[in-house]
């Protein structure tokens, strides 16, 4: 009976102490869960200059870390103090709270987040078309991403429908941990500048953006060719020869800009049907801020001196006429 009791009393030392070791591993385990939900909300805080951690420590009474819920969060209490001349001074308690935004948006990979000056303003993230030439279309796509364990609807505050900026396609419900693209056509109707507050909204915070762009006119310049007093003379030729008159076409503009030459003879025609000014190339397109050679043909196959014909350089947009009238003669050996 004694051994029993022995044995019966060692079992129960053991399993005292097997409990106690369990409590001992769920308190470590316990207090490496704080500080590592301590480290992320320090992660999470801007950083301080000495000066600013001691206003901080002064005026801070009570501070709480994330709620049930929250994927990070902190709520903090204060003592803000208020100094009136030839009075006492007396202190106003304000609660505020920081917690992980659900949703965030990023362009070609940047952060679109609001920044703020030393003078506590703010400033909005930039979303820039650039320049467009009147009548075009560019398109940017932003990617908004849900960093939660739960999903949420997205909304797009309506866009000004006589604006120049367009919503193409409304965002859908956004799943948990997963991200959605929603693009954005600028539409430039004349030239000027551009821009408005676009806003992206979930179940839990909003996104402010500033979408900007420029409307443009493609600037095309002529070189090379003796245009006086609008007129080009290409000059006396002997019939079934060719006088060919090259010159450059400059593109001053700061995107690429297509173009087309039309030519239409308006006094005497080829024997043969075949149009007595042709221009090589026709059509074509030039980079931003570049040139393009051309050639300006006269083909008489007949003799004559009025050959005549209208040449016009079509630019989309373009402000200023690039229009001419050729004319050349045709003469005998």
């Amino acid at each position: 009976g004694e051994q029993e009791g022995e044995e019966e009393g060692e079992k129960e030392g053991e399993e005292e102490e097997e409990k106690d070791a369990l409590e001992g591993e769920g308190g470590i385990d316990g207090t490496k869960a704080e500080k590592k939900e301590e480290d992320e909300g320090n992660e999470m805080l801007e950083a301080l200059n000495d000066a600013e951690k001691k206003i901080r420590n002064a005026l801070l009474i009570d501070q709480m870390r994330s709620m049930e819920g929250e994927e990070w969060s902190r709520h903090e209490t204060w003592q803000l103090p208020i100094f009136i001349k030839n009075g006492p001074v007396s202190f106003l308690q304000v609660q505020t709270s920081s917690v992980s935004p659900m949703i965030v948006a990023r362009l070609n990979d940047a952060l679109l987040a609001p920044q703020l000056s030393p003078d506590g303003s703010e400033s909005l993230p930039v979303v820039d078309f650039g320049k467009l030439p009147v009548g075009q279309e560019k398109i940017l796509t932003v990617k908004v991403s849900n960093l939660l364990d739960v999903g949420t609807s997205l909304s797009v505050k309506a866009l000004d429908p006589f604006g120049a900026f367009f919503l193409l396609k409304a965002p859908s419900f956004l799943r948990p941990k997963s991200s959605q693209m929603i693009s954005f056509a600028f539409r430039p109707k004349k030239e000027a500048a551009y821009n408005e507050q676009l806003v992206i909204s979930s179940s839990a915070n909003r996104i402010r953006c500033l979408l900007t762009g420029w409307g443009v006119s493609p600037t095309f310049e002529m070189q090379g060719l003796p245009a006086e007093s609008g007129i080009i003379d290409a000059g006396d030729v002997l019939v079934g020869s060719d006088q060919e008159l090259p010159f450059t076409l400059k593109n001053n503009s700061p995107f690429e800009v297509s173009f087309c030459v039309l030519l239409r003879s308006v006094g005497e025609a080829n024997s043969s049907g075949v149009q007595p000014f042709d221009c090589i190339p026709s059509e074509a397109s030039i980079p931003a801020d570049s040139e393009k050679q051309l050639k300006l043909l006269f083909i008489p196959d007949v003799e004559s001196e009025h050959f005549v014909a209208n040449f016009k350089i079509n630019v989309p947009n373009q402000k200023e006429s690039l229009e001419w009238r050729g004319g050349g003669r045709g003469g005998g050996g």
